[in-house]
């Protein structure tokens, strides 16, 4: 396809704009590894915000038949985008030479020559592969730019140093391990020049290569790489401890703002952190001091990294030790080490600080131990009103001292100074701020039946787990909580064949329960009765009535007192709160073991029955008995209209015998 065509076809199918992108990719190196396959299909990866796929075919009389592109800009308009631009710019680079052109070329011995080495690395591969290759040595700079009072984060970069004798500067990184990658040989100085052939990595250094070439090939900046001589990498976090927990200390030469510093491994062990702080007082007890002993020794590496170092060793934070100890750096960074708390604010200080300091450092406070005082919180909710508005008032309780959390709290200057449990005092007033109150000057203040009821009902159980809770008479008496749980009483009618079904409230009336039994069929979880109270319906003491509700409540009317068919019996039973009568005892007994019924099958037929038979006539006449004979269980077998016949004329002796 003559570079002409190709300029036509760019021409009509792109707009100028891409067209200028596409050129721009050119110069700029990110068009890599185009290849043809079969069928004149040409493939090629460009570097743009991703990595791209592009592949194009040329048809007949050298026209493009067909292009894609993995952009998301290949099918978002009907043009060819920037990458397939850039693509066949430079494939047309490639393949426009012609023979005018040739004679025009001047030599250029330079060029003869590198073509001639690159064939003299085809010869160090048909070496005897199993020829001894020399230990490549090679020591990893780790340059650390740590956070400072100008900089919101730090950084760390790598450069790299290889060779026999002595260790070379890696002056352009990129091809060092393009090189590397592609088993191709790299000139250090005019003495020395790498040759895989000659050369091999240790494993550990391999696994490194192979890490670094990984990031290289996914990092969008590679294509500036390519065009410069750059030296260093930036190293990420996750890369930068592989390297520091694979290799030995030997091979690692760490610098700090370009400071050459003594190397003395990594630190993992939380328990182990050397960060060391001195809280005292000033000599007239005005204020306070705490004091970050060794900060000068401390360079922290960023959020990136998670980690600090100090005295040669690395230290690596979890998430909860970084948030505390960037807090902490930053701060005293800015303080030069010494932050001075006025014995008003120290209270308060050491409650929200201490307890997270200690986390990840040795806090020394030996010289105002003796002021210092631990005790237990107790929390109190106190809760007043009636029916219409609730009042209450939280109180934070460390031994005679009380505070209310809704008030500013009024620092002492003298006395005794105590640590406040801020976590647990967090924990429940976050139970509380999800309960609908509203706060003005006389505390807090809850209204709304269903808040109300929400309230007494459901979140009193939660804060009861850490609060006490200190209720007034017309508070308790809102909520329902009679000494007798709810009852359901069955007793078996045997004129009627039925079941007679009564469900029992301590004092609640009739009329009441039966409006209760509605709400909880309508799967409410709270009622209201008369008298102001307020019944859990979802408690653990309506268990039975919501499972009774379920089986002989499904349709009509809800009753207190209720009739139900008997095989409902078996359904209710095994309740703890639901009393049977003894002929409804025997009649669930006499079903679920048939055995107690010793009714013979008629002869000669029983001579003829299998044992499974007589189970199921059995079982069968035991239902006859309580009128249940229409009810077949279907694990008999077959022969149940067999079995059914057989019990006729029992049922017809037993209806003679009734006059019937």
């Amino acid at each position: 396809m003559a570079h002409s065509a190709i300029e036509e076809f760019i021409r009509t199918h792109a707009l100028p704009a891409t067209i200028k992108r596409g050129k721009k990719y050119v110069a700029e190196g990110r068009v890599r590894k185009i290849q043809e396959g079969k069928d004149e299909r040409y493939t090629a990866v460009v570097l743009g915000q991703d990595i791209y796929d592009v592949s194009f075919t040329v048809g007949d009389e050298s026209i493009l038949a067909d292009y894609d592109c993995t952009c998301p800009a290949f099918n978002s308009y009907g043009g060819v985008c920037k990458h397939i631009v850039a693509v066949l710019y430079q494939w047309g680079n490639q393949t426009s030479s012609t023979p005018a052109a040739r004679k025009k070329t001047n030599a250029d011995p330079l060029k003869v020559e590198r073509f001639i080495d690159s064939f003299a690395d085809l010869y160090d591969m048909q070496r005897d592969i199993h020829s001894e290759r020399e230990p490549l040595r090679v020591e990893y700079h780790i340059h650390f730019h740590p956070v400072n009072l100008f900089t919101s984060g730090g950084y760390a970069e790598l450069e790299l140093k290889a060779g026999i004798d002595r260790a070379y500067v890696v002056k352009h990184i990129f091809s060092w391990l393009q090189a590397v990658h592609r088993r191709d040989s790299y000139p250090f100085t005019k003495s020395f020049t790498y040759r895989p052939m000659e050369h091999t990595f240790t494993e550990t250094d391999k696994w490194i290569m192979e890490q670094l070439i990984q990031l290289m090939q996914y990092k969008e900046e590679s294509f500036i790489y390519a065009q410069k001589a750059v030296r260093r990498i930036h190293l990420p976090g996750s890369v930068l401890i592989k390297l520091l927990e694979e290799l030995d200390q030997n091979d690692i030469f760490i610098y700090i703002d370009e400071k050459l510093v003594s190397f003395q491994g990594i630190e993992n062990e939380r328990a182990s952190l050397p960060l060391q702080f001195h809280l005292d007082a000033s000599e007239d007890g005005a204020e306070f001091e705490l004091e970050w002993k060794n900060l000068e020794n401390i360079h922290y590496l960023g959020s990136e990294y998670e980690a600090f170092m100090e005295e040669g060793v690395v230290y690596f934070l979890d998430e909860t030790e970084r948030h505390i100890f960037e807090r902490m750096y930053k701060r005293m960074k800015r303080e030069q080490g010494r932050l001075v708390v006025p014995i008003a604010m120290l209270e308060r200080f050491l409650s929200y600080i201490l307890p997270q300091l200690e986390k990840i450092a040795n806090v020394d406070v030996t010289n105002i131990a003796d002021r210092l005082v631990q005790v237990a919180l107790t929390p109190t909710l106190f809760v007043e009103g009636d029916g219409e508005q609730l009042q209450a008032r939280l109180q934070f309780r460390y031994g005679d001292r009380e505070i209310d959390p809704y008030q500013r709290e009024e620092d002492t200057k003298e006395g005794d100074i105590v640590l406040r449990d801020i976590q647990k005092e967090q924990e429940i007033m976050s139970v509380i701020e999800n309960i609908p109150f509203t706060y003005n000057e006389n505390g807090l203040t809850l209204s709304g039946e269903e808040s109300i009821a929400h309230f007494l009902l459901n979140d009193v159980q939660q804060l009861q787990k850490d609060t006490e809770m200190q209720f007034t008479e017309s508070v308790k008496d809102l909520v329902y909580d009679p000494n007798d749980d709810p009852t359901i009483s069955i007793e078996f009618n045997s004129r009627m064949k039925w079941l007679d079904i009564d469900f029992q409230f301590a004092d609640v009336s009739s009329s009441e329960a039966e409006e209760l039994l509605q709400a909880m069929r309508l799967n409410r979880s709270y009622t209201k009765l008369s008298s102001g109270k307020y019944v859990d319906l979802s408690s653990e003491q309506m268990d039975d009535v919501r499972h009774a509700i379920g089986i002989v409540g499904e349709n009509g009317p809800i009753q207190t007192n209720m009739n139900v068919p008997l095989y409902k019996a078996f359904q209710l039973n095994n309740q703890p709160h639901t009393r049977f009568d003894e002929r409804v005892k025997r009649l669930i007994d006499d079903v679920s073991e048939p055995g107690h019924h010793q009714i013979t099958p008629p002869e000669p037929v029983n001579q003829m029955m299998r044992d499974y038979q007589r189970t199921g006539f059995q079982w069968l006449s035991s239902l006859s008995v309580y009128g249940f004979g229409g009810i077949l269980a279907t694990i008999w077998g077959s022969g149940k209209r067999f079995k059914r016949l057989l019990t006729c004329p029992i049922t017809l002796e037993r209806m003679k015998g009734h006059g019937r």
